[in-house]
């Protein structure tokens, strides 16, 4: 029912049926009001600005990373400014600016519920205002600043919506492949990298000191060898996925002739492997930890088969195939390069690594 009500709703305000619009869109968001998109047209809806900014505000309470409504409240502001440094009377309507850039903003998400923001899309929105550091290179969608605690919190956003998306939620793969810009990307990846190494670092680390305690003894090189791995093994898993996800895209574009771009598949691809990635780092490391690891890498590894599911099952959606199964295909391309890249790599940081602890 509420998505009836919505995709009414939405029609309606195409339409130019405001009031139609705003009551089914309502309905919609009280059936379901974790629904940041209900909440959002809801907003573009309204002909009053304070609802107007009640409503984005509660999109961005559910989402924080939902660019398009933080672009709209800023253009609300930005018009509000310009009201009140004006001499025009209160009852002068709103700025011709403010409804139309509202108005062009639902325009855009209206059409054919698939257009992705010109903008950035990634929570980082009030980097203007928020201290931090200039990237050092240049990452399309990227803010102009960031700061580690926004980092950290739009990273972990970003793989929620990727246990959403793993746990098969409806709409959580959708809205994030539609909303996919390189910045969520290589943030969603690299978040996904740090973090699941560190567990897996703090699961050997942990599991090895409850080892001296029951007698199996500890080697002090160890330390060496986790520091080492943990500052090696980051840019690894990143390089090793997009090259995967560039072996794949390539597959599906030169031998399928599919159209879609490389940014949406490799999102599209992103967004299962990544958390399965850090969900089976826990695993192994608490499973470590008492000595039963080996459980804990078999969940891994079974967790990440069902990825590779999800992805092939999603390919089939994303791309236009020429022929059957070739979702599969495509699948397999990415997961025999990621295992092919990953050894390449892993040997030379293991030749690197031996020579760094014989030269200490």
């Amino acid at each position: 029912m509420a998505t009836d009500n919505l995709r009414a709703g939405i029609e309606a305000l195409q339409r130019g049926d405001r009031g139609t619009a705003r009551e089914l869109l309502r309905e919609a968001a009280s059936a379901d009001p974790q629904n940041e998109n209900a909440w959002y047209y809801l907003a573009a809806a309204q002909d009053d600005p304070a609802l107007r900014r009640t409503y984005l505000e509660r999109v961005l309470i559910i989402n924080p990373l939902n660019e398009k409504a933080r672009q709209v409240l800023v253009k609300l502001d930005e018009a509000e400014a310009a009201a009140s440094s004006t001499t025009a009377a209160p009852a002068t309507p709103p700025p011709a600016s403010r409804s139309s850039s509202v108005g062009a903003g639902v325009r855009k998400l209206s059409e054919a519920a698939s257009a992705k923001p010109k903008a950035d899309s990634t929570g980082l929105g009030a980097a203007a205002t928020t201290p931090g550091f200039a990237l050092p290179f240049t990452i399309p969608g990227a803010p102009a600043r960031v700061g580690i605690v926004e980092l950290f919190r739009d990273g972990f956003a970003l793989f929620m919506r990727g246990v959403e998306a793993i746990q098969q939620k409806p709409g959580a793969w959708d809205e994030e492949v539609r909303s996919a810009t390189w910045w969520r990307f290589w943030l969603l990846v690299g978040w996904c990298a740090v973090v699941g190494i560190a567990l897996t670092t703090v699961g050997t680390l942990v599991g090895s000191i409850f080892g001296l305690f029951l007698g199996r003894g500890f080697n002090p090189l160890i330390i060496i060898g986790l520091v080492l791995g943990l500052i090696v093994a980051i840019p690894i898993n990143m390089a090793v996925l997009y090259g995967g996800v560039f072996a794949s895209h390539w597959f599906a574009k030169e031998q399928q002739r599919s159209n879609v771009s490389q940014i949406e598949h490799a999102y599209a691809t992103a967004i299962f492997w990544s958390p399965a990635a850090v969900i089976g780092a826990a695993l192994t490391a608490i499973t470590g930890i008492v000595g039963l690891g080996f459980i804990g890498a078999l969940a891994s590894f079974a967790l990440n088969i069902y990825a590779l599911y999800l992805i092939g099952l999603h390919y089939r959606r994303l791309h236009t195939y020429q022929a059957e199964n070739q979702e599969w295909f495509t699948t397999a391309v990415f997961f025999v390069a990621v295992i092919v890249l990953g050894a390449i790599l892993g040997v030379f940081a293991g030749v690197f690594g031996t020579i760094g602890l014989l030269a200490s």
